[in-house]
Parts: C-alpha cells; structure tokens; sequence
C-alpha cells in the first residue's frame, strides 16, 4: 500500500509544472548559473516539487528563449550562436523559477485575478519547494527578478532575499519578452559589476562543458 501511495505521488508530481527548470543535462554540471525569476508559468495547471527541463525545440519563444537571448547579447553572441552552443553542449548556463505558485496562461485573463487570489502560504510552500534543491541553487552566481515590479510580488521577493539567494548578486528586470528588450538592455547596461560576472558565468560554462 505505501508503495502504491508514492507512486500515485510520483505520478502527480510527473502531471505538475516543475518548480525550477534547467537546459537538458545543466544538473548534471558543476557551472555556476544565472537564476531567472519570472511571475508565473504560462501554462494551466499547478506547480509541484521537482526539478524539470525546458525544451527550445517544442517551445522556441517565450521567457527562457529569452532571457537565454539576453545572455547571448551580454556576452556579445549572435542568438543563433548562442543556442547552437547550448544545443552541442547539452546545457545552459540560465534555470528558470517562479515568484508565484500558480499557472496562467498569458492572454486568459486569470494571471491577475490568480496573482491576487494567492494566499502568502501557499506562496512561502512554493517558494519552500524551490529552495529544496540546492544541488542546483548552490551554483546560482547572479540572480534576475523578472517583471516582479507589482506590490503582489513582494512577499516573493523579500523571502528570496531573506534566503541564501540574497546575498547573491540580483538585477531587476522587466519581463522577459522580446518588446521589453530595450529596457532590460538599459537596465543591464546601469549593471556595472553584475554584468561582468554574467560573463565570467559563461565562460566557466563553457569550459565546464567543453565537448
């Protein structure tokens, strides 16, 4: 019975969204990464405990398309090059999360009233599942607040800050999507040091991942 229990629990586990995403065999590396932080993901459904991988092939655009995009242009690599990098290699030194523990699809009108909706628990349980995995959070050298400017955000924020993500190099950003390049451009461009150390972050992943 209780091993009938874990698997019905897998299982559920295997139908949510993960809670941090990485590039195919990134987990399996020890490079430092750049932890990107957007809102919500755009999905239905719930976001569970594990671990999981975002896929360019099914899902060419959209926030890890770009803010992968934003790493190619710092470190001054045509995107086309960038990912055919990531691609040969097998990783990515960018892992996605979230600020909310609950799925909207963007255009379906639920992102705010579920935003709002969200009570602070569930938000410290979410934000709890993700900071379970520091094999993978251990690396984060820079981490980027996406698109948190709203005052629903800020209990996300101020616990991430409160963790060992804190005292971590943070840039804030708009969100990732292509129009709000310019401005995330501008902001990166005001980021001195934090800049630098996005490009010491890529050159470490790839000699990590040199094939």
């Amino acid at each position: 019975m209780a091993s009938e229990l874990k698997q019905k629990g897998a299982a559920q586990q295997m139908n949510l969204h993960p809670v941090l995403l990485v590039y195919q065999n990134t987990a399996a590396f020890s490079f430092p990464l750049i932890l990107a932080i957007g809102r919500e993901p755009n999905s239905s459904g719930a976001i569970g405990e594990l671990v999981g991988k975002y896929d360019w092939r099914r899902h060419p655009r959209g926030f890890w398309a770009t803010a992968n995009e934003v790493v190619a242009e710092t470190v001054r690599l045509e995107a086309r090059e960038y990912k055919s990098e990531c691609q040969r290699r097998n990783a990515s030194p960018v892992a996605i999360a979230n600020a909310m523990p609950r799925c909207a699809e963007e255009g379906s009108r639920q992102q705010s009233n579920r935003r709002s909706s969200t009570t602070l628990d569930e938000i410290r349980q979410h934000l709890g599942n993700l900071f379970k995995h520091t094999d993978i959070l251990n690396r984060v050298r820079c981490v980027w607040l996406c698109g948190l400017e709203a005052d629903v955000f800020g209990l996300s924020k101020r616990l991430l800050r409160e963790s060992f993500l804190g005292g971590l190099p943070t840039i804030c950003l708009r969100h990732m999507r292509n129009t709000n390049r310019p401005k995330i451009r501008e902001a990166l461009g005001n980021a001195g040091d934090e800049v630098a150390g996005i490009k010491e972050i890529f050159d470490a992943f790839k000699q990590a991942t040199e094939p």
